[in-house]
């Protein structure tokens, strides 16, 4: 039997589905291990609720053998998604304990595909050539590896640790409301236990892959600075053929998606809206589409802006189509799939330095900003708002931008370098 590479990821996102399909084509994989794979179309999946279903649906892996695929318990995992799901429609996704839930949820799924993975090695170390996995669910099945001398390939999609828990606390003393800080202390004891865990993923990994520069220079500064690490952007979905452009007649379209959580830079999304409504009131709309703690405290400080939630990937890409200019004000990525989403929608990216648009963004194609500088990136909108035919420019080149780093040039340049 010819050796191949196994694979683990808790839920199966787009750049390790586009790996799947990569290896997937050059017939090595030897197994992939996952939370579920399911058939939304079969009983008992088939009698959910559409919303459920929407949500199921991607955890289905056409791309490769069911023989292939290893799942853990199914009931255990649907259990664990109602649960969440429930939580969310009763709005406790507003308390505490609905973090602390959310955050167990998360580790206690990547430990669990980890432990099957490294019992799938123990059984099999003869046909594997090499490990493949993520951070949070690597621990153990590298450190099976490592007795049988087997590659360790780790991916790291967002920056080391160390600088996200650094940027982040810096970011919760900016609020200056306690009752708010109190939300997101998480146990002191869980976070030593996890950020071990994870210093060994990095230990054990032979080499590491990550997104961006960004990302690669918060490993270089941490002790794992001599390790192997390789950069491979991810890919931009297919492209839309743009015609509603924004003109003078309208009010520009701004939109911004992801978690509400501190650290997509909310509290500077916050003033950039309160700032540019004094220098451009009345010509703007702010939309909104995401949830999370921070939503009632938003809803609050932007009373004319609109939420959405809870909408399918179709459903965001739609919303993208509509609007002109994506705000994305992150503190720390490692680069935002929805940077990729919104360009080849035509949209005009506004990011910081810190979310991975550096990788392909340029003046050309985007506009590239400093973390937390509400007056600077005010400032750039409003100079869009007066400036038409510079919207159509930005969005013109983020379209060609997204045909030239497409997901199939992604599964090439991932497939050459491992």
């Amino acid at each position: 039997m010819i050796k191949g590479i196994l694979i683990s990821h808790s839920n199966g996102n787009q750049n390790s589905r586009n790996l799947l399909m990569g290896l997937n084509k050059k017939k090595k994989i030897f197994k992939f291990v996952t939370a579920l794979n399911v058939n939304i179309e079969e009983f008992p999946l088939n009698i959910f609720p559409k919303k459920v279903k929407n949500k199921l649906s991607k955890r289905s892996f056409n791309e490769i053998d069911n023989k292939k695929i290893i799942t853990s318990n199914f009931f255990l995992e649907i259990y664990r998604l109602i649960r969440l799901r429930i939580l969310k429609y009763l709005k406790k996704n507003q308390s505490k304990k609905y973090l602390s839930l959310i955050n167990k949820y998360e580790i206690d799924l990547c430990n669990d595909i980890d432990l099957l993975a490294a019992n799938e090695i123990k059984k099999n170390y003869n046909y594997i050539s090499s490990v493949y996995a993520y951070e949070k669910g690597a621990y153990n099945s590298f450190k099976v590896a490592k007795k049988y001398n087997i590659k360790c390939i780790y991916e790291l999609p967002t920056p080391y640790w160390q600088e996200r828990q650094k940027i982040l606390s810096s970011e919760l003393k900016s609020y200056n409301n306690d009752q708010l800080l109190n939300k997101f202390s998480y146990n002191e004891k869980l976070n030593d236990k996890l950020f071990n865990k994870l210093d060994l993923e990095v230990k054990y990994a032979d080499i590491i892959i990550v997104p961006s520069q960004f990302v690669k220079k918060t490993i270089l500064s941490s002790k794992f600075k001599n390790k192997k690490i390789i950069v491979i952007p991810y890919g931009f979905p297919k492209t839309i053929h743009k015609n509603n452009w924004f003109n003078k007649k309208r009010k520009i379209e701004i939109l911004f998606v992801g978690n509400l959580l501190p650290n997509k830079g909310l509290l500077c999304l916050f003033k950039t809206i309160e700032f540019l409504s004094k220098i451009e009131n009345g010509k703007f709309n702010l939309t909104i589409i995401g949830s999370g703690p921070l939503e009632s405290w938003l809803k609050k400080k932007l009373p004319n802006t609109i939420f959405k939630k809870y909408l399918t990937n179709i459903e965001v890409l739609k919303e993208m189509e509509k609007k002109d200019i994506f705000l994305f004000p992150t503190l720390y990525e490692g680069l935002s799939l929805s940077i990729c989403e919104a360009m080849s929608r035509g949209m005009v990216v506004i990011s910081t330095y810190n979310s991975g648009l550096l990788e392909f963004g340029n003046k050309q194609n985007s506009i590239l900003v400093n973390v937390n500088d509400h007056i600077q990136i005010a400032k750039k909108i409003s100079f869009l708002i007066n400036n038409p035919k510079k919207v159509k420019y930005l969005g013109n080149n983020a379209i060609k931008t997204s045909k030239k780093n497409n997901w199939e040039s992604y599964r090439s340049k991932i497939m050459s370098k491992i």
